[in-house]
């Protein structure tokens, strides 16, 4: 999983959080993590119950999802 240790990665409607958890179970402290969706008490509590505490939540509409995205630093590197 070198080619997402050091990343950000940003998991759009998110929902129970499963490729966040995974990843971050996988990679574990070398990768920022944000899972978002409209709500996020779902996916706080499945973090939660998982024992996850590395992966940051954020609630966003996908009307704001252009504002997200221009603020957001965005890699283009290829795998390897």
């Amino acid at each position: 999983m070198d080619i997402v240790v050091g990343k950000n990665v940003l998991e759009l409607g998110a929902g129970t959080a499963l490729p966040s958890l995974f990843l971050s179970k996988l990679c574990g402290q070398g990768l920022e993590i944000t899972a978002s969706d409209r709500e996020v008490a779902v996916t706080q509590a499945n973090l939660f119950c998982n024992g996850i505490t590395t992966v940051a939540t954020k609630a966003i509409s996908w009307e704001a999802l252009d504002e997200v995205i221009s603020r957001a630093r965005v890699s283009t590197s290829s795998p390897p």
